[in-house]
């Protein structure tokens, strides 16, 4: 998961221009099941569009126009949002959105948990939540990134506000909205260990 850190920050880095912008929308205005086309053009989703990003402990690749699902990623300030990364997940084969996140880096893991259980309080008090289930733990993933996280289950979707513990010490905090099927997915195919 580290090396996911360095690439996801490096790949944002070298491949976004400050000059053009993302169409304006907040990473809140995203909607899971809706299309990537409905938020960005076909040249931003070129410009954003991240096929190496990630990959598990044995190597695979998570993200790709002939695997699944894909990816783009841009700085939230391109679109006026408060994450310093968005990145939005969707289905190759008819651009459905899966997943939407947006993280905030450079934190130290006291910042981190403070921020995360900030966030779930005013998601709490305005009552986004109200029909998820609160589920609060950590995960440690085969590469020895540790998840602190809260998530709230729905029926179709998860809310998750989460602290990544890097082994090298880089912290990194992670909000996302996520179609259920998607995060098991997810979940295991970072969890492979062969």
């Amino acid at each position: 998961m580290k090396k996911l850190l360095v690439i996801v920050v490096l790949g944002i880095l070298l491949s976004s221009s400050g000059s053009a912008q993302a169409s304006e929308f907040s990473l809140f205005d995203v909607r899971i099941g809706s299309k990537i086309t409905d938020y960005l053009s076909s040249n931003e989703i070129s410009k954003y569009y991240q096929d190496d990003m990630e990959k598990n402990a044995i190597g695979e690749t998570a993200w790709r126009k002939d695997l699944k699902y894909s990816a783009v990623s841009f700085y939230g300030d391109e679109v006026g949002d408060e994450h310093d990364i968005i990145q939005i997940y969707y289905e190759n084969k008819n651009d459905k959105i899966v997943a939407t996140s947006g993280l905030m880096t450079d934190l130290e893991l006291n910042q981190c948990i403070e921020l995360r259980d900030n966030k779930v309080s005013k998601h709490v008090a305005k009552k986004l939540l109200s029909n998820f289930t609160k589920e609060k733990d950590n995960h440690t993933f085969p590469d020895g990134m540790k998840d602190y996280y809260v998530l709230f289950r729905g029926i179709k979707s998860s809310v998750g506000f989460r602290c990544y513990a890097y082994e090298d010490g880089h912290i990194i905090y992670r909000y996302s909205d996520i179609e259920n099927n998607y995060n098991d997915w997810l979940f295991d195919f970072f969890s492979r260990t062969e």
